[in-house]
């Protein structure tokens, strides 16, 4: 996926953040970024030298890929770009919430280059996720046991076991990773992963 490097006095674009949930416009003006609705009622709106921290999350799992761009303006407002979209859909959408999100990172690490910056999710929504994984894994084990014993061998293999994958699925993307990344200043971050 190529990145336009054009730089642009405003730059829009367009996508849908989910498959049932409607058109939404960025619009990244010099230090202003604007997220809207299709019939141009405004969502939110952010002064980039308003933004104490930022976080990159993104996530590939069973056929979809989220991604999410937090922007905190003070412990109890972030604003949000996000998309979650099929892995084998259209890359326009992809394209251009990442056109979006790269700019917005780059016009951000100029304004305030310390800025503190993380990647993947908050340790809290991780833990949660585990949690969930692992109460899902075990009651797919408990199923299939069910199903088996009342002699339903393949029904139990086979929805104990989905349920058990899923649960297992979700434990292993949530766990924590040796290679995440601290929160560090957004210009060294963006240099080192540049590199």
């Amino acid at each position: 996926m190529t990145i336009d490097d054009t730089p642009e006095e405003t730059l829009t674009r367009s996508w849908h953040p989910a498959p049932a949930r409607g058109e939404v416009t960025a619009t990244l003006d010099a230090d202003l970024l604007t997220l809207a609705r299709a019939d141009g009622a405004e969502i939110w709106r952010l002064e980039l030298p308003e933004v104490t921290a930022v976080r990159l999350v993104h996530h590939t799992m069973g056929g979809q890929i989220m991604m999410r761009l937090e922007l905190t303006t003070d412990p109890d407002t972030t604003r949000r770009l996000e998309i979650n979209h099929p892995v084998r859909g259209p890359s326009e959408p992809l394209r251009d919430i990442t056109t979006i999100i790269v700019h917005t990172l780059r016009r951000l690490s100029e304004i305030s280059p310390d800025l503190p910056y993380s990647m993947g999710e908050s340790r809290g929504i991780s833990t949660v996720m585990v949690a969930l994984g692992a109460t899902l894994a075990i009651m797919g084990g408990v199923a299939a046991a069910i199903l088996i014993a009342e002699g339903g061998v393949v029904q139990g293999l086979a929805i104990g076991g989905a349920i058990f994958l899923m649960g297992g699925g979700i434990v292993a993307a949530n766990l924590p990773s040796t290679k995440e990344a601290a929160t560090r200043p957004l210009a060294r971050a963006l240099d080192e992963d540049a590199g």
